[in-house]
């Protein structure tokens, strides 16, 4: 009930896009034989003017590093809309 809470208190200003990518974060670092999300799983973008960096509160010391590369794979791939290039972070072609 408390991630419920802190998901309907976010301000989401990254509007469906951001709600996707915390949920998926949630759902690659949850237990799998978890039946509820809990508020540890959650990773909401900070404020920009926060000094805090939410990455290195990520419950990543008991995960297998295949396993967080894995996730941050599909979460990249799902920003760049399924463009392997663009995930990769490769410059546009310019040939014709």
């Amino acid at each position: 009930m408390a991630a419920f809470s802190i998901l309907r208190g976010h301000a989401w200003p990254g509007n469906l896009r951001e709600i996707k990518n915390v949920l998926a974060c949630a759902l690659a670092f949850v237990d799998p034989d978890a039946t509820l999300l809990d508020k540890r799983h959650l990773r909401l973008l900070s404020p920009a003017n926060d000094a805090t960096s939410w990455i290195e509160d990520l419950p990543l010391a008991d995960q297998p590093l295949a396993r967080i590369e894995r996730a941050a794979t599909r979460q990249t791939l799902s920003l760049a809309k399924g463009n392997k290039m663009a995930a990769a972070g490769s410059p546009p072609s310019t040939r014709r």
